[in-house]
């Protein structure tokens, strides 16, 4: 439970840091660029996009890889951060314990 929820809060941390990034690039240039999340991940490790695209275009036909897994790279990464960030801590959170009477 407390893992779950210390791991939505980096998330949000992250979607946060990606907003920024998005921002400075607004007034770096005068122009807004969404970063998307195949960007990001592109820019991190991009040895693993590729040794993920094989097994995923295997099963199903490549419909697992292209429309599904494209269309979530193709995200902004704030919006998808802070969306996974909020879910995790929402599902995770500290529920009341019901007492029996």
């Amino acid at each position: 439970m407390v893992l779950g929820r210390i791991i939505g809060w980096l998330i949000l941390i992250l979607a946060i840091v990606a907003a920024g990034s998005d921002l400075w690039g607004l007034y770096d240039t005068g122009s807004y660029h969404a970063a998307a999340v195949g960007e990001i991940w592109q820019r991190i490790d991009p040895g693993i996009l590729t040794a993920l695209r094989r097994p995923l275009e295997s099963i199903g036909s490549g419909w697992l890889w292209d429309p599904m897994m494209v269309d979530i790279l193709n995200l902004p990464a704030a919006l998808t951060l802070a969306v996974l960030a909020l879910v995790l801590i929402w599902l995770f959170r500290r529920r009341e314990k019901r007492r029996r009477r």
